[in-house]
């Protein structure tokens, strides 16, 4: 079951002879929820494991009444430093043990809230012009510091040598908990996904030649609480990601 509103506003602020300002923005909002998993009406159907696997192991399942590829984990414990201890999980169902009926559902990759904005502004032939995204309430789980981020990964190999993930500071996990909630962070970001500054020179040999010249910027800045390389994660889970390049370019137009 899918619900959700769009709002779209665009406006020209200013408009005179020299300055001309134009702003698109937009704004969504959405939620998804699995009602159904079974053929038979009212049939228990436990959490079926979805999504990509982290070391062989599946921190995300599709659940009645929840997100589709929500994050299934563990309720870490943290000690009175707020530090997580290895192997500490709350046991909420009270039965005395910790086993896989413990596991809960905590957050989803989807965000509840979407929003872009682009505008320019033009005075004479000079245009400036942007456009920027926000995405609120999507979380990611940081594959690669739980694959990385605890002491059993580093080793010498007769090849090569496996680092250790800066969130070993903060863990000192000796062996890797890939089911702890630990890792599964804030991803809210907001993008300024390009930045032009761009002039159209005065028409030449009898107005049958134009010429506008652009400079650009790409994935200007990112401004997010995540701790890896990029919050903008699909699917949810980071690891093996390539961080996306700031690329300048320098655009020359001829117009007959």
């Amino acid at each position: 079951e899918s619900e959700g509103v769009e709002v779209s506003l665009n406006a020209v602020p200013v408009q005179t002879k020299d300055w001309t300002w134009n702003v698109s923005a937009n704004m969504t909002w959405m939620r998804n929820t699995v009602t159904n998993l079974s053929l038979l009406n009212d049939a228990e159907v436990s959490p079926t494991l979805a999504g990509a696997a982290v070391d062989g192991k599946q921190v995300q399942a599709i659940a009645v009444g929840q997100t589709p590829y929500s994050f299934w984990v563990y309720k870490q414990i943290y000690d009175e430093n707020g530090r997580p201890i290895e192997g500490a999980y709350a046991d909420l169902n009270a039965d005395g043990m910790i086993n896989i009926n413990d596991r809960y559902f905590y957050h989803s990759p989807a965000p509840q809230y979407m929003f872009s904005l682009s505008t320019s502004l033009t005075w004479k032939r000079l245009t400036l012009s942007t456009s920027l995204r926000a995405s609120l309430g999507n979380y990611a789980y940081n594959a690669t510091a739980a694959n990385n981020g605890a002491l059993e990964t580093l080793k010498y190999a007769d090849n090569c040598l496996y680092n250790l993930s800066t969130s070993y500071l903060e863990t000192r996990f000796r062996t890797r908990q890939h089911y702890s909630d630990h890792y599964v962070e804030n991803a809210s970001f907001i993008k300024m996904d390009n930045l032009i500054l761009s002039y159209e020179f005065p028409r030449m040999l009898k107005d049958a030649l134009g010429l506008n010249l652009s400079l650009m910027c790409q994935n200007v800045f990112t401004l997010t609480k995540y701790s890896g390389v990029d919050p903008e994660i699909s699917g949810g889970i980071d690891q093996s990601f390539y961080p996306r390049p700031r690329i300048f370019s320098l655009s020359i137009g001829l117009n007959f």
